[in-house]
């Protein structure tokens, strides 16, 4: 998690500050399609493919991990990554715009990497957590590290531009396009030899999930479709709170941009906009922590913080959009609500839809719900970024926080209708639910239970046993 988001995070970083001012003639010009520069749509491409990339990973990988093992689908994750580092690395040709069709390529092939280091993560972890008590902080600690790796990488960044004589208050002409050009490559290159230990270490040390190779003895093949069948109200839940969330991550990402502008002025330079993006990310990283410490806890619970944290974000958004003109002009206000903003999305949605696929679906169909539902958020941060990128809402940003506070809303009845308390019940007692309920047995452990449902689950008298079923399977037990 750490070495993905030392990637996946930067190229924001490297599209808003380093890039304009390493490509001075081209990054910034309008042209259309020439030997010199990349035209728009190739600029625009690059976070396209990388989320189809990561989209097509948490797929595939997903499925590749429940039919071949964690130990398998963790080391195939870490080879794909670590192959389009490489690639990054060296990313270049003839013109500028066939060294971007080179580095959007190579961004692609690491986001298949990235996609499978979802599922695979987040199922290996809650099976290799030791008790309910205890797993969600297990995960979400797990999790973390994606926010480490964001707050290294833009530390990182800043260092090498100290080094080569850029502070803050450098002006524009100190920066020098071929310099920047050195620095986000070497960083890469620091990354690439991370992804080298992951998989090395990968290959010669890490195990079989144990869990995983229980089940694994005992498991029917032809009713690994039928977990997800059977808990579609459940893939809903983690699937559509995923898809908005993303919506709403995007929209605090231009909430970002637009928060720098408004605080520092025009004279936004690259050092400037990442000691910004470093402050933020410690925010962040704050969350993260709390949201470890606080998961397991009684009066908290899965179902609880992801309300709470929807909830914020909603009234944040709500607020940021109906008073957007006040606010322009009180950057302090601005700066709080930007920095709360980060801190409850971090406590609430973004550790939760990545720790709840991994606990409500059974073995053998886990790391596939949750690659579904992690590629239905990243489906939300495409719809963003296409429909964010409307003039409509470039001229008018209010409306960007209207659409993500929304998006909040939404979010929240679905969290309260569709994702049930997963805290207090075994991975072992949702395999043998599964099993007893295949098989038409009578179930009354914890997963039936009215507290560890969801409101959806109880209305409609899902993950129970159909009573209508078990009288005629009694009645021909009698006869």
């Amino acid at each position: 998690m750490f070495s993905e988001a030392f990637f996946l995070f930067s190229v924001g970083n490297l599209k808003k500050g380093i890039f304009p001012v390493s490509y001075p003639t081209c990054w910034n010009s309008n042209s259309t399609l020439n030997v010199d520069c990349p035209h728009e749509e190739l600029k625009d491409s690059i976070s396209y493919t990388m989320i189809g990339g990561v989209i097509l990973g948490m797929i595939a990988i997903s499925i590749f991990g429940d039919s071949f093992g964690r130990r398998a689908g963790s080391i195939l994750t870490s080879v794909t990554m670590f192959c389009g580092a490489i690639l990054l690395v060296c990313a270049s040709g003839p013109t500028i715009e066939s060294e971007f069709y080179m580095f959007t390529i190579a961004l692609a092939i690491f986001g298949v990497g990235v996609g499978g280091e979802y599922p695979l993560a987040s199922s290996s972890a809650t099976e290799r957590a030791t008790s309910p008590a205890n797993r969600g902080q297990t995960v979400v600690l797990t999790f973390s590290m994606q926010g480490v790796g964001n707050w290294i990488y833009t530390s990182v960044l800043l260092l090498l531009l100290y080094v080569t004589g850029i502070d803050w208050y450098s002006p524009m002409d100190k920066y020098d396009p071929v310099v920047l050009n050195r620095v986000w490559r070497v960083t890469y290159a620091i990354g690439a030899v991370g992804l080298f230990i992951l998989v090395t270490g990968r290959i010669l040390f890490l195990e079989e999930s144990q869990h995983f190779q229980r089940r694994q003895e005992t498991r029917q093949k032809k009713f690994q479709c039928g977990g997800i069948g059977h808990f579609w109200h459940r893939l809903i839940g983690t699937s559509v709170s995923w898809f908005v969330w993303d919506v709403t991550f995007y929209g605090n990402k231009l909430f970002q941009g637009t928060f720098i502008k408004e605080i520092v002025g025009d004279d936004i330079t690259p050092f400037k906009t990442l000691v910004y993006v470093l402050i933020n990310s410690s925010v962040a990283l704050v969350g993260y922590y709390v949201a470890a410490y606080t998961i397991d806890k009684k009066w908290m619970g899965r179902r609880g913080m992801q309300a709470m944290g929807f909830a914020m974000t909603c009234i944040l958004f709500l607020a940021c959009g109906i008073f957007y003109d006040k606010l322009t002009s009180q950057p302090t206000i601005f700066q709080i609500l930007y920095y709360i903003s980060s801190f409850f999305g971090q406590w609430g949605p973004n550790a939760t839809t990545w720790l709840l696929p991994s606990e409500i679906f059974p073995t053998e169909v886990r790391a596939t719900a949750h690659g579904f539902s992690a590629a239905s958020g990243k489906v939300g941060a495409l719809v963003a970024g296409v429909l964010f990128g409307l003039k409509l809402f470039k001229k008018n940003p209010m409306y960007t926080f209207i659409i993500s506070g929304v998006c909040g809303f939404v979010g929240l009845v679905v969290t309260i209708l569709f994702i049930p308390e997963a805290g207090e019940v075994s991975l072992d007692e949702l395999d043998q639910y599964w099993d007893q309920r295949r098989g038409g047995i009578l179930y009354e452990g914890p997963v039936a239970d009215a507290k560890n449902r969801s409101l959806c689950e109880r209305m409609c008298g899902l993950t129970t046993v159909d009573a209508k079923r078990l009288k005629l399977l009694g009645e021909e037990e009698e006869r």
